[in-house]
């Protein structure tokens, strides 16, 4: 158990600034496994090309903690390539990238079971697995992710994105594309994944048969509450030459840079809106010459203060045409 670091019956463990890199277990957590523990943190820590038979990176069983501002990338395992959550209670996993997981069975990027968690301001990026849930794999969870990616998973059976059984989820103000079928939930019930205000890579919506059946994003199952979604992404905008490229960083807690380009000289304006569609700040409003340019946001209205956590639109106008792109601003 616990291929590189075992935290078993230790006092609140902090693990802080490791890389653990290729590091194998026959049972749970190839690069980090932690058992009975009444806390555990893990913090800036590169886990990689790790492998077990669940939780190929990080497995955490009997427990409580963090995983914050780590990268997770390109482990292996049968159940949850990335990350395995059994029977945990409250675990954070925030600012973490989650990437190229392979997991034989479920679970490309986590699984989990008997456990309650929330994902916070991560990615979950190109995980595969072999059966179901090439993003995620949850029975018997209460499970939140909020101003997250999840991206271009895929699994060889079933659905591309998250299956979940005999659980509940709430996913909600990030980006959901390239999943195929996003959103499977396998027992039919009502309403049990929240899943408004994302954005599914068109802005038509998510794939329903019966309810949205015009939209051309990843495709969602039953009992899954998608509307109202975002209709723009926070990716890069461009009509003719103009372009708005993503925020940096996005999301953020304050100052982000925006850079965009005009194809010809022109009066531009650039501006923020919150997501009722009113004016927040006015960050550019003038003549400017063709080619690129950088303006700056600090997360402060036109007044001086500062913006409550959620959604924002980044419009750029110029020679008769516009560009929008989105921002997460976090507290």
């Amino acid at each position: 158990m616990g291929g590189a670091i075992s935290c078993i019956e230790k006092s609140n463990p902090v693990i802080v600034g490791c890389v653990v890199d290729s590091n194998n277990a026959a049972s749970m957590g190839g690069g980090l496994a932690s058992d009975n523990q009444a806390f555990v943190t893990v913090r800036d820590c590169e886990i990689t090309g790790n492998t077990a038979a669940s939780g190929g990176g990080i497995a955490f069983s009997a427990t409580s903690g963090v995983i914050r501002d780590c990268s997770i990338t390109d482990n292996v395992a049968d159940f949850g390539a990335g990350v395995a959550l059994l029977s945990v209670a409250d675990v954070v996993i925030s600012g973490t990238d989650i990437l190229r997981g392979d997991a034989a069975y479920v679970g490309g990027g986590f699984y989990a079971a008997d456990s309650s968690f929330l994902i916070e301001d991560s990615t979950i990026e190109g995980n595969k697995c072999g059966e179901d849930g090439g993003a995620g794999w949850l029975i018997t969870c209460s499970g939140v992710i909020l101003r997250s990616a999840i991206v271009e998973n895929s699994a060889d059976l079933g659905p591309d994105g998250i299956y979940l059984y005999n659980s509940t989820l709430v996913v909600r103000d990030g980006e959901i594309w390239g999943n195929g079928l996003a959103i499977l939930v396998g027992d039919a019930r009502d309403d049990v994944v929240d899943a408004r205000y994302n954005w599914w890579g068109d802005t038509s919506g998510p794939y329903h048969a019966l309810t949205n059946p015009d939209g051309l994003g990843d495709e969602v199952s039953n009992s899954v509450w998608f509307d109202p979604w975002n209709v723009v992404s926070g990716v890069d905008g461009e009509v003719g030459g103009l372009a708005l490229k993503a925020p940096y960083p996005n999301p953020t807690r304050g100052m982000s840079a925006l850079s965009f380009s005009l194809p010809a000289p022109s009066r531009a304006r650039l501006k923020v809106y919150d997501a009722a569609g009113r004016l927040v700040s006015t960050l550019v409003d003038g003549d400017l010459g063709v080619g690129p340019h950088v303006a700056s946001w600090d997360g402060a209205d036109a007044g001086g203060r500062a913006v409550a956590q959620g959604n924002y639109f980044v419009r750029l106008e110029a020679g008769g045409a516009s560009v929008r792109t989105r921002l997460v601003i976090v507290r």
